[in-house]
This record gives C-alpha cells, sequence and structure tokens, in this order.
C-alpha cells in the first residue's frame, strides 16, 4: 500500500519499488520527518538529519522471500545475520544520518539537491 494511518493522526507514506537504486548492493530507505504547524496558511517544517535504514543482506529481486535484503526496519534487521558485519560501502548495523547519505553522494559526485527538491515537492 501508499500508506498507513495511526489512531494517533501520524501517517507513514511508503511504496515498494521493484528496481531500488542500491548502496553498495543494499536496498535503503529515507525515514524523515514532518510536521504540519498549519494548515491555513500552509506551514510546514521538515527535519533535515533524519535517518537512512538499510537491509542487511545485499538485494537480490528475485529472491523476495529473503526479509533481511527486501526490508529496511531496524527492528528486523538488527535480528539479522548480516547486522554486525561490516558491509561493503555502508558498514556494520543498518543505519546512516542524512548528513552520511550526502556525504556518500558527493564521494560519488552525485549532485543531491534533485533528489531533495523532489522531496519537497512531494511533502
Amino acid at each position: 500500500g501508499i500508506n498507513a494511518e495511526y489512531g494517533d493522526g501520524s501517517t507513514v507514506v511508503q511504496r515498494y519499488i521493484e528496481d531500488p537504486y542500491l548502496i553498495g548492493g543494499y536496498k535503503f530507505d529515507l525515514r524523515l520527518y514532518v510536521v504540519v504547524t498549519s494548515y491555513h496558511p500552509l506551514r510546514i517544517y521538515i527535519y533535515h538529519n533524519g535517518l537512512v535504514r538499510f537491509s542487511t543482506e545485499k538485494y537480490v529481486g528475485s529472491m523476495i522471500h529473503n526479509k533481511f535484503a527486501h526490508l529496511t526496519n531496524t527492528s528486523i534487521n538488527r535480528n539479522g545475520p548480516g547486522y554486525s558485519v561490516e558491509k561493503e560501502r555502508i558498514g556494520a548495523g543498518c543505519k546512516w544520518t542524512i548528513a552520511q547519505l550526502r556525504g556518500y553522494f558527493q564521494q560519488c559526485n552525485v549532485d543531491d539537491r534533485l533528489v531533495w527538491e523532489r522531496i519537497k515537492h512531494l511533502v
């Protein structure tokens, strides 16, 4: 599904991407924090240092049942066999800060301004 609503008014927006951009062969997602302080006039704030959450096994599209390769939930991956292992490009564990992701993009000569503009537009 596209989103899930919780009883406290918070919402998670997500969509499964079949051919994801990978870092070192690992799937990742962005955990961004947004608050709406007013609807009229519309006022939205995005916290710029969210989280980047990684799978702990390399992604193989045909192995859909391998939760450690397809899911990026920290609560799942911290119990996986690859959690403590030093992984190519991402290191041990399964989380980065947004600042670490931006540093990675800079090392790869990727201009991430368009990504952030698209995120702001989506929000």
